[in-house]
């Protein structure tokens, strides 16, 4: 075990630490899922701040509270705190910090670490998913680069397996968005997860084509990618994809899931 920081924490008396661990085991999601979701690198990274050896930076403890479905403010919040910054870092911490009724039970001693939650509880983590303009491209970063509209919480047993899910995203359908996909049908949500995908028949992908992010099944010769106009129909749309770097690139995502406005709550 690395040796304990006088800025860092114990895990098991650490309420934040206890709430990243709990939400983690209830989206049954390994160190290397968190950290693809919060696009890190290490892993290991993510097993030492969870273990209290590390305090991440605000930045990196927003993105791992945002990739579990956590208050990214608090968590930020939590990590200015523990690197003791200056005293206005340190007061404006903990104004947030406190105004949550775990963590002001927490500071008058009255805090103790929940029991286990059973095998059959169900889980309670919920997405915040931003909804961002039809055909806009959200860009490569953990936050969309574009206009938010709004943002969805979404609970995570409704958008499938937790490592299908990486940095999603979301587009009201507009009817020029499905006219290559018309199953997915116009007026509906459709979550866009960032996490790797193979190309498969029927997988829908966002593709950023001449002018916007363009929904379609798509195939790829290793050269360029064609998108494939809905079934009965033949405009084909050829763009440029030579070699694994510029695929990557066209791809911004794929269609996790598709949702029914009236029953987003």
């Amino acid at each position: 075990m690395l040796p304990m920081h006088p800025g860092r924490s114990d895990s098991h008396a650490d309420p934040i630490l206890q709430r990243l661990r709990r939400s983690r085991l209830r989206l049954n999601l390994t160190f290397q899922q968190v950290a693809l979701r919060a696009g890190l690198h290490s892993a290991g990274y993510i097993f030492h701040i969870e273990n209290g050896h590390k305090v991440p930076s605000e930045d990196v403890a927003s993105r791992i509270a945002g990739a579990l479905g956590e208050d990214e403010q608090l968590v930020a919040a939590w990590a200015r705190a523990l690197q003791r910054g200056n005293l206005r870092s340190v007061l404006d911490a903990a104004e947030t910090l406190l105004a949550d009724p775990e963590l002001a039970a927490f500071a008058a001693g009255a805090w103790r670490p929940p029991a286990p939650a059973p095998d059959s509880a169900p889980a309670l983590v919920r997405w915040r998913v931003p909804v961002i303009p039809d055909g806009a491209d959200p860009g490569d970063a953990l936050r969309p680069a574009c206009e938010t509209l709004r943002v969805l919480s979404l609970a995570a047993a409704a958008l499938g397996p937790p490592e299908a899910l990486a940095r999603p995203f979301a587009y009201v359908l507009a009817a020029s968005s499905v006219r290559r996909v018309p199953h997915l049908g116009a007026g509906r949500i459709a979550v866009i997860s960032r996490a790797p995908a193979a190309i498969e028949p029927g997988r829908v992908f966002a593709v950023r084509a001449e002018r916007r992010v363009e929904l379609a099944r798509v195939m790829w010769n290793g050269r360029a990618l064609l998108m494939l106009p809905a079934p009965g129909r033949t405009d084909f749309d050829l763009v440029e994809a030579p070699g694994h770097a510029a695929l990557e690139a066209r791809i911004v995502g794929f269609v996790a899931r598709v949702l029914d406005p009236d029953r987003i709550h």
